[in-house]
C-alpha cells in the first residue's frame, strides 16, 4: 500500500514478483488455503499497480477479482484474519474513483466477513456521507466512535471527522 501511495512502480513490480514466487513455492503450492491467500494478495498488489499506471478500470476489475476470490475462502483458525481485506481495498479504490455508492457496498461486504474493522467502518461512513445516505453515515460514524471510546487518546483525523459529522466529541 505504501508503494502504491508513493507511486513506486519498481517496488510494486518487485512485490508482485515475490508474491507470485511465494505462491508457486512447493511448500505453499501444496496447501490450497495458503496458495489462495497469497494469490489474493498478489491480485491486490497487481490492482494497485494498474491503478498507479493509470489503468483505473482495469485496476477496479482486478481488485474485484481479488475480492471475489477472497469470498471463496474461510479464515484459518490459526490466523487473525487479513491485514487488509480485498473488499476494503476495493472500497478504497472506488472512493478514489469517486464512486462512493459502490464503495459503500464494498465496505459493507468487508464488514460482513470482518466486523468492527476501523478502516471499513470509517470507509463505509465516509462513502455513505458522500453518497448522500446521511442516516447510514451517521450510524457508521457513531459505531466508529463507540469502538474507539476506550482506545488511546491519539488524534485520528477519521475520528475527528466522525465526531464532527455526528455533532459530538469523542
Amino acid at each position: 500500500m505504501g508503494a502504491a501511495r508513493l507511486e513506486r512502480l519498481d517496488i510494486l513490480k518487485t512485490e508482485l514478483d515475490q508474491l507470485a514466487m511465494l505462491r508457486d513455492k512447493e511448500i505453499v503450492a501444496k496447501d490450497l488455503y495458503w496458495t489462495t491467500q497469497v494469490e489474493i494478495q498478489r491480485q491486490a498488489v497487481e490492482a494497485w499497480m494498474l491503478w498507479v499506471q493509470g489503468g483505473k478500470n482495469q485496476a477496479i476489475a482486478s481488485m474485484t477479482q481479488a475480492a471475489t476470490l477472497e469470498d471463496t475462502t474461510e479464515k484459518s483458525a490459526v490466523t487473525p484474519g487479513p491485514l487488509a481485506p480485498a473488499h476494503e481495498l476495493l472500497g478504497d479504490m472506488l472512493m478514489e474513483a469517486k464512486r462512493p455508492a459502490d464503495a459503500l457496498k464494498a465496505y459493507e461486504t468487508a464488514l460482513q466477513k470482518e466486523p468492527n474493522r476501523f478502516r471499513s467502518i470509517y470507509g463505509a461512513g465516509h462513502a455513505a456521507e458522500l453518497a448522500g445516505v446521511a442516516l447510514k453515515a451517521r450510524s457508521y460514524y457513531q459505531q466508529l466512535i463507540k469502538i474507539c471510546e476506550r482506545g488511546e487518546r491519539q488524534i485520528r483525523p477519521e475520528l475527528d471527522h466522525a465526531a464532527s459529522y455526528v455533532g459530538g466529541t469523542r
